[in-house]
């Protein structure tokens, strides 16, 4: 059995196929060795926190968890007021016939931020619909959005809940 020498041949190789290796390696390194000092650099600020929370706990906590404490209670009192099923309900009894709600976002902080995007099949029908919820006390600061006229409107409309005894 004969076995070939590799020594005695000169070994083939592409050189700029090994300089786009060396190359990819090199910028890989570059990057570890950023993320490495990025995240040192997180952890000694997480310790100095950490020393300072375990020098004075109590000058730490209580402001954040007064104020955290004092947003729960807020957003929890605008949920019970002014539940997603009261504000729909209360949106259905203003739209007429042929107005569509496609899709509503409750956002519940300071009270509760509306964001609609709704379709109607004629302009009429969608000028109606703001004229009722500008003239209704449930909603306030309605902000229509871009609209075409011309056919069916799809058109998004930010506003204000304010919740109370009747519509």
């Amino acid at each position: 059995m004969t076995t070939r020498d590799f020594s005695t041949r000169p070994a083939g190789r592409s050189g700029l196929q090994d300089l786009v290796l060396v190359a990819l390696a090199a910028a890989g390194l570059v990057a570890a060795a950023a993320a490495t000092v990025a995240t040192r650099r997180d952890l000694a600020e997480a310790v100095r926190a950490v020393e300072e929370a375990r020098r004075d706990p109590a000058a730490r906590r209580a402001p954040l968890r007064r104020d955290s404490l004092q947003g729960l209670a807020a957003q929890a009192l605008a949920t019970s007021e002014a539940s997603p099923a009261r504000i729909l309900a209360d949106l259905a009894a203003l739209m007429p016939a042929d107005v569509r709600l496609n899709g509503a976002t409750l956002t519940y902080r300071d009270g509760v931020a509306v964001e609609l995007t709704v379709m109607a099949r004629e302009g009429a029908s969608y000028d109606r619909f703001l004229e009722r919820l500008a003239a209704s006390s449930r909603f306030t600061d309605i902000l229509p959005g871009a609209e075409s006229r011309g056919g069916v409107i799809t058109s998004p409309i930010r506003m204000r809940y304010r919740p109370g005894e009747a519509p």
